[in-house]
């Protein structure tokens, strides 16, 4: 979990423990069918949404460094809620209009569609997946 929230530029002052790993799990699941329900166009379920709300209710306001960056948050609790903080801005904002599911019937990844004309989350992976899987099928009709 350390090495995602550092990717992501949340490492948190302490280090995360179990416990963390718990709660992000918790957030993944309510974030994930809020996220289908936007790119579905539907409205979403009202327990997911006071699951959210519930997250963001222990939102801090961000502190910033001497040098004008935002200060690293002081635990993975409060970088999980960072992260909450971000998908209600996309979810609630004009963005969420943007909001795809991969095509890919084995991947399920949502993503910002910038172009309005993506299928896929990733066309290096799940896009070759499909033309690879469309090439097979073609083969083995003309066989």
């Amino acid at each position: 979990m350390h090495q995602w929230l550092d990717q992501e530029g949340l490492s948190p002052v302490t280090a995360p423990g179990p416990d963390d790993v718990v709660r992000a799990r918790e957030l993944r699941e309510v974030l994930r069918p809020l996220g289908l329900a936007a790119a579905a166009g539907r409205t979403p379920d009202p327990g997911q949404v006071e699951g959210l709300n519930a997250v963001l209710a222990q939102d801090a306001p961000l502190q910033l460094t001497p040098d004008l960056a935002v200060a690293a948050p002081p635990t993975a609790a409060a970088a999980l809620t960072r992260i909450a903080r971000q998908a209600a801005e996309h979810l609630a904002g004009p963005t969420a209009a943007r909001l795809r599911a991969c095509d890919d019937h084995d991947c399920g990844m949502l993503f910002d569609d910038v172009t309005g004309r993506r299928r896929w989350c990733s066309a290096a992976i799940c896009g070759v997946r499909h033309r690879v899987r469309a090439h097979r099928s073609r083969a083995a009709a003309a066989e």
